[in-house]
């Protein structure tokens, strides 16, 4: 089962996440597979949006996922930004 969903709007890969706690590691784990397979095809729009909607909590260890979303992103010439960051996300963020 795929932990995110994407689709293209207006020139934009818009990822979403499928669940709504990810504190599994194991679940951690796919979702950073399957930001590379994102980040790949993002690199033709050059911009992802990351779509937090829905998410009610998410482990601290989702941030180092993060991250090397955000390096592959860089690496690929490609803007990402984060949006309906739930206030427990930003928390985590914080």
């Amino acid at each position: 089962m795929s932990s995110l969903k994407s689709r293209e709007e207006e020139g934009v890969l818009v990822v979403n996440f499928t669940d709504a706690k990810i504190i599994d590691e194991a679940r951690m784990q796919q979702i950073g597979a399957e930001f590379m397979e994102m980040v790949a095809a993002a690199s033709t729009n050059k911009k992802m949006l990351l779509n937090f909607q829905g998410v009610q909590f998410m482990s601290s260890a989702m941030i180092t996922k993060l991250v090397m979303l955000n390096k592959g992103c860089k690496a690929q010439g490609v803007a990402l930004k984060f949006c309906e960051v739930s206030p427990n996300v930003l928390e985590v963020f914080k």
